[in-house]
């Protein structure tokens, strides 16, 4: 029960503290691996039938238990925290940690083990409805997966076979968990690698492809960064004419400027997208896809040591290699994107979702996209700060592990605490040259990100000018986008509320759906009454009384919303319309009673007022590009970039590109 995220002083003390928790959650792992190895044997519907011989290496790979014994662990820690201290000042050592589990847990009798597993998780029903969820959708999220999978393999060979001339491929050799959260009913994105093998000539190469499976509609995705030519083999039809980022480059390859550079796509394969479905519900859980891998990677050279000046790389710049066309390049191509994503409304675009590789700037996970009015690029979260996608370089404030340590030992007070230790997570977003034996992070280059951003609106005044975006919004009509009336942070606190520090509460509650339910008002009550003091342009609180939202939690999903491009609907992620509601229950707060149904008086039964991609993006944002309101826009952007990086003065050259 190892953790490659581990933090190096602890990477010897974590496997050996998760190790006793594990009995609590030992048949949880035995089930899943006989269900990956025994259960999808079997014929549909229950397994794979004869194709899981293709995804037998996979499957029976020992990381995908570990990945789930992980995750089952941080879930089961508020439960062992609470039953210790109702025991204390007994359990006060780290040998009284596991003497709990000796003692009270672990028996060489199954029926006495099975009973004491039982007896523990009924006096922490909400912590057993977490486990049995969270097991629940790993498991069901890798067959589904698979089943797709088995269904998708000539499109997903035909998105590639341009560059791998007649490719197979021979089985699925991994599986990989992102750990990313449940949505829609137990889903997570995956990261596959196939066995295959292709031809240059009569010679055969064998390799790994490495695929995205993101059980998501990928259309918006697709239309916005995707690659035209490879989808349309894949799918065997024209599914696009150009993505907004070919229309961009078309312009840059008919009117070359100095310094305006192309910006990547990558293949993005949309299976079953809800755009060209009819009738109610709209079948967004039947949606996803898969995208092109962009490694982020390094291989050395040989030689001496072990840091070389020369290799191979997708984001760290060698000894011998010239950096300043490398870091130009990137940084041009970032200031592109963020006058992309200023104009079109791309969100979301944090630390997480963008990707240097082979050295070129790729903005990933673009479903938050093209409703909202952006008022500049801090909405884009492009710079914002240690977490932007362009400017932050770790989260040192989300991801944790748990340690078990002993306090003031030798005195009456002794104890064991159990503690969150915050792990640096780097991520993907950022360039690194070598400084003599150490890799050193290249700093954002203001003057190009400045001259990107220029030349980006200039294309895109060009483009709007000729009419280019016109057919390209046209494509854009009940395409399927994701909404955040409540932030992804706010939902993960609403869910630490219910199943950790409800857990730890005294006494620890029983009933998981009261829990919810309180959880879920509170909120509704903080942001109702925001709204009735500075009404906002939607109803946000709104998805805080849908029952979608109570049903996802319980599920372990994080709740998740969407809009179709065209339409004044907001639905949730089973795809049905929500109804701005007449009335809402909050909390009262004069009580008696305890709660108390206000009017919400927003005058309209749709979430949006109009539909918001025409009014917010098309003609609030697009069309004042051929407009001399462009230049007021243009230098705005410029401003606040600015003031995102400290910048006081714009910069009148490069200046040192690695200090």
């Amino acid at each position: 029960m190892r953790s490659g995220d581990d933090p190096p002083n602890l990477a010897a003390t974590l496997p050996g503290q998760r190790i006793y928790r594990a009995s609590l959650y030992l048949r949880r792992l035995q089930a899943t691996r006989t269900f990956l190895t025994n259960t999808l044997t079997q014929l549909p519907p229950a397994g794979l039938g004869a194709n899981y011989p293709f995804f037998r290496t996979a499957l029976e790979s020992t990381a995908l238990i570990n990945a789930l014994a992980l995750e089952l662990d941080q879930w089961t820690v508020p439960a062992v925290e609470k039953a210790l201290s109702l025991l204390m000042p007994v359990p006060n050592s780290l040998v009284g940690y596991q003497n709990y589990f000796v003692n009270s847990i672990l028996n060489a009798n199954d029926l006495v083990f099975d009973g004491n597993v039982n007896g523990f998780f009924g006096q922490y029903p909400i912590t057993d409805n977490a486990l049995n969820q969270i097991t629940n959708n790993f498991q069901q999220n890798i067959k589904l997966a698979c089943e797709r999978i088995a269904a998708d393999l000539v499109p997903i060979r035909d998105l590639f076979i341009d560059r791998y001339p007649n490719l197979t491929l021979l089985s699925l050799k991994a599986i990989k968990s992102t750990g990313s959260d449940f949505h829609k009913g137990g889903k997570q994105v995956l990261i596959l690698t196939f066995g295959a093998r292709w031809w240059s000539g009569w010679q055969p190469k064998w390799f790994d492809l490495r695929l995205v499976y993101k059980p998501a509609d990928l259309e918006a995705d697709c239309l916005l960064a995707g690659e035209s030519a490879a989808v349309n083999q894949a799918t065997g039809g024209v599914f696009m004419a150009q993505s907004l980022v070919e229309i961009f480059n078309a312009q840059v390859l008919a009117n070359p400027g100095a310094g305006t550079e192309l910006l990547p796509t990558y293949r993005i394969l949309p299976m079953h997208r809800t755009s060209v479905a009819v009738g109610a519900p709209v079948p967004i859980r039947a949606a996803y896809g898969y995208l092109e891998f962009l490694a982020y990677e390094e291989a050395f050279g040989y030689g001496a040591t072990r840091f070389y000046s020369w290799g191979v790389s997708d984001f760290l710049i060698f000894h011998n290699q010239p950096e300043q066309p490398i870091i130009e390049r990137c940084y041009r191509q970032m200031g592109q994107w963020l006058a992309i994503a200023s104009t079109f409304s791309l969100g979301d675009l944090h630390i997480e979702n963008v990707r240097i590789a082979k050295y070129l700037a790729y903005l990933i996970d673009l479903e938050i996209s093209l409703t909202e009015a952006f008022a500049g690029v801090g909405q884009t979260l492009l710079l914002s700060g240690a977490l932007g996608g362009i400017n932050g370089e770790l989260n040192d404030a989300e991801e944790f592990v748990y340690v078990v340590t002993q306090t003031n030992t030798g005195t009456p007070t002794q104890r064991i605490d159990f503690n969150r230790v915050y792990i640096d997570k780097y991520f993907q977003n950022r360039l690194y040259a070598m400084r003599g034996l150490v890799r050193k992070l290249v700093p954002v280059n203001a003057y190009y990100l400045f001259t990107g951003l220029r030349n980006g609106m200039n294309v895109m005044r060009a483009v709007e000018q000729a009419n280019g975006f016109n057919a390209w919004f046209a494509r854009l009509n009940n395409v399927l986008v994701r909404v955040l009336p409540v932030g992804t942070q706010d939902w993960i606190l609403s869910r630490r509320n219910i199943y950790v520090n409800a857990v730890r509460g005294l006494p620890p509650p029983t009933v998981l759906a009261n829990v919810m339910a309180q959880e879920l008002r509170a909120e509704l009550t903080i942001r109702f009454n925001n709204y009735l003091g500075n009404p906002t342009p939607e109803p946000e609180f709104m998805v805080l009384a849908a029952p979608a939202s109570a049903t996802d939690l319980q599920n372990f999903d994080i709740p998740a919303f969407y809009h179709r491009i065209g339409t004044s609907d907001l639905l949730d992620s089973s795809g049905n319309v929500l109804a701005v509601p007449a009335a809402v229950t909050v909390d009262n707060p004069a009580p008696p009673p305890a709660t108390v149904a206000l009017m919400t008086n927003v005058g309209r039964l749709t979430y949006y007022a109009a539909p918001p991609t025409a009014a917010n993006v098309r003609v609030g944002q697009i069309t004042p590009l051929a407009t001399p309101a462009f230049f007021v826009r243009r230098l705005l952007l410029r401003t606040q970039a600015m003031a995102a990086l400290n910048v006081l003065v714009p910069p009148a050259g490069p200046g040192v590109l690695i200090p």
